[in-house]
């Protein structure tokens, strides 16, 4: 079986002076198995080793926007593995993985989500896109890696009217694929009591003090992607 690339789009303004990839790519060397190369699309920060750059501006103010443009770069480039593993600069796996059998994770049904604010938009737009179109309308977007086919994003995502409207890409993947998936609470926390349980957690764009003290414990070396 053909190892997945693992591939991290990244934006500008980080607030902890991108230690959140540093320390995501720990996380993936220790914790994760039968991968290929990795790919940073977007920024590099000046640290960075042994990866693939492939720069890409950030021309929308809608996030979504954003990373739905880099991933279409990534499902169109040659180089990138047919599968490949999408991940965040603020993912930490805390258990060991296989890139192959990435599970699909998700949490409660995209309409049981009630923020009104234009993140809330978007995922009420995946919605009603998804029942619209005879799908499952789970909420797939829980801050952990994914893995994603690149013919079947073309297919799913790419598809979508992103001209008129933006979507939350995961949910909007993952609900038109014959997938098996696992129920779990939002990976995304902000104090260490709430890390107890979990085999991945995010952070919040500027992390508090004692998850970075837990991080920095947990990840103590540096990583092959690391020049200083």
């Amino acid at each position: 079986m053909i190892k997945p690339d693992i591939v991290y789009i990244l934006g500008t303004g980080s607030r902890w002076n991108n230690n959140e990839l540093k320390y995501s790519l720990r996380s993936i060397e220790k914790h994760l198995t039968n991968y290929e190369n990795i790919y940073l699309i977007g920024e590099k920060p000046a640290w960075t080793q042994n990866v693939i750059h492939l720069p890409h501006p950030d021309l929308s103010k809608i996030s979504d926007v954003n990373q739905y443009m880099k991933l279409l770069r990534a499902a169109i480039d040659p180089t990138i593995s047919a599968n490949f593993l999408m991940a965040h600069d603020d993912h930490f796996l805390l258990s060991d993985f296989e890139a192959n059998n990435f599970p699909n994770f998700h949490k409660e049904p995209l309409i049981e989500c009630k923020r009104y604010d234009p993140y809330g938009k978007r995922v009420k737009n995946t919605e009603q896109y998804l029942k619209l179109k005879g799908y499952p309308t789970l909420n797939f977007d829980v801050h952990t890696p994914i893995l994603f086919n690149k013919s079947a994003w073309l297919e799913s995502v790419h598809k979508a009217n992103w001209k008129e409207e933006s979507y939350v890409i995961k949910s909007l993947y993952a609900n038109q694929q014959e997938i098996n998936y696992i129920r779990i609470d939002d990976c995304k926390i902000y104090r260490t009591k709430d890390i107890e349980g979990k085999s991945i957690i995010s952070t919040y764009p500027n992390p508090s003090n004692e998850i970075k003290q837990f991080l920095k414990e947990k990840f103590p070396n540096k990583s092959r992607y690391e020049a200083n």
